[in-house]
């Protein structure tokens, strides 16, 4: 299970242009981190995608490769850091009042992990043919990789029963 420092390690180290790995621009994202950003929250991101793994393991779908799970809203919001191009630090996801953290997951799972929100567009006819359009948002996660009952076994341990 990755500590606080680390996640908050990770979160000020990430940069995507070069500019951006300075000492000037790693204290600034610090200083922002600390500012914008309060442990509590983060240890709360932390333990909600734990959590959240654990959920995954209990869908039935998994072992087709995927997963998802449906949501109210589009609820992805972002960890920003003032990173150059508006690069975000980490992508959240909030179900359940959970905030899953996309950067833990793929921790987790690796670098071929996926997860994103799927919007399908319903179009529904009422009794007197009016037409009505609505979205119906999913959180979908595919690319889990082979070792998933490792995974499982580091995680949660042999004593933890599955729901």
């Amino acid at each position: 299970m990755i500590t606080l420092e680390e996640y908050k390690q990770y979160l000020i180290n990430f940069y995507i242009v070069e500019y951006d790995s300075t000492k000037e621009k790693l204290n600034e994202r610090n200083k922002i981190l600390s500012n914008k950003y309060p442990d509590e929250l983060l240890l709360k991101i932390i333990n909600d995608t734990y959590d959240f793994i654990y959920d995954i393991y209990n869908t039935n779908t998994l072992e087709h490769g995927y997963c998802e799970f449906k949501l109210e809203d589009n609820t992805e919001s972002f960890i920003k850091l003032d990173l150059i191009g508006g690069w975000f630090s980490d992508r959240l996801f909030s179900i359940d009042n959970k905030i899953i953290s996309e950067s833990i997951l793929k921790r987790v799972f690796g670098n071929s992990f996926m997860i994103y929100i799927r919007e399908d567009e319903i179009e529904e006819v009422n009794e007197e043919d009016i037409y009505s359009l609505y979205d119906e948002y999913y959180l979908y996660m595919q690319g889990f990789p082979n070792n998933m009952n490792k995974i499982k076994k580091d995680l949660f341990g042999k004593t933890r029963v599955l729901k």
